[in-house]
């Protein structure tokens, strides 16, 4: 979709997780998510805590993406909400992301800064 997600994580029951962070365009914010719902089992949207209002928590929640705020001052996240995304059967394409980063860009590395 030549987009690209910010944050994606496995968790140990094999479910993907992505993350869009966005500093202050929520609203494109959630157009990228709503298009990493075709691979992800949930989506979540980070913004700053300096931004987050009840009528961005709304419109956030409507996408049915989750929500996280982060709190610079104490470098603390929040999740908000839970996203209320039903389990998509297009996980292959993350796979394929995760493979093509082993393939192409040192993705053993990174696993061995952990």
């Amino acid at each position: 979709f030549s987009r690209s997600i910010d944050l994606v994580f496995v968790d140990s029951d094999r479910k993907y997780y992505a993350i869009e962070f966005k500093l202050k365009n929520w609203r494109q914010a959630i157009i990228q998510a709503k298009c990493y719902m075709l691979g992800a089992e949930s989506t979540f949207i980070c913004i700053p805590k300096n931004i987050y209002n009840e009528r961005v928590k709304r419109e956030i929640l409507n996408s049915n993406c989750g929500l996280i705020i982060f709190d610079e001052e104490n470098e603390k996240f929040k999740i908000i909400k839970e996203p209320k995304q039903k389990k998509k059967k297009g996980k292959f394409l993350i796979e394929k992301g995760f493979v093509y980063a082993q393939n192409n860009n040192n993705y053993e590395y990174l696993l061995s800064l952990n």
